[in-house]
């Protein structure tokens, strides 16, 4: 059994979302977002709503205790234009393309520390 404040970190690292991005959009603190992924706060209906539309699955796979429902939408092939690619290989592309961009942020912030 998967637990749902489990799936939500998973998906939210699956989708490269920090969490204060994830306490911006639902207008909380970070700290209550925290809060939410350890299990300390219980989420409403319409509150679970909205983390199910910010990572893209389906609210109610988010309280099933099947993962596999959860990750009903990584495992269908995604179209890009006229190529398509299976679910893992989009999944390894985000996760490669979210490192990459870490990356580049590191880089700018030294670049930026350098010009003080």
């Amino acid at each position: 059994m998967v637990e749902t404040r489990k799936k939500i970190r998973s998906l939210r690292e699956i989708k490269g979302y920090s969490q204060e991005f994830m306490a911006e959009k639902l207008d909380i603190s970070q700290r209550t977002y925290s809060k939410i992924e350890s299990g300390q706060v219980k989420l409403d209906l319409e509150r679970l709503k909205t983390i199910a539309e910010l990572l893209e699955v389906e609210f109610i796979n988010l309280l099933d205790d099947n993962a596999t429902s959860t990750f009903n939408n990584y495992s269908k092939v995604k179209n890009f234009g006229n190529v398509y690619i299976s679910s893992q290989d989009y999944i390894e592309h985000l996760i490669e393309e979210n490192k990459y961009l870490k990356q580049q942020v590191e880089r700018l912030m030294r670049m930026l520390e350098d010009k003080k």
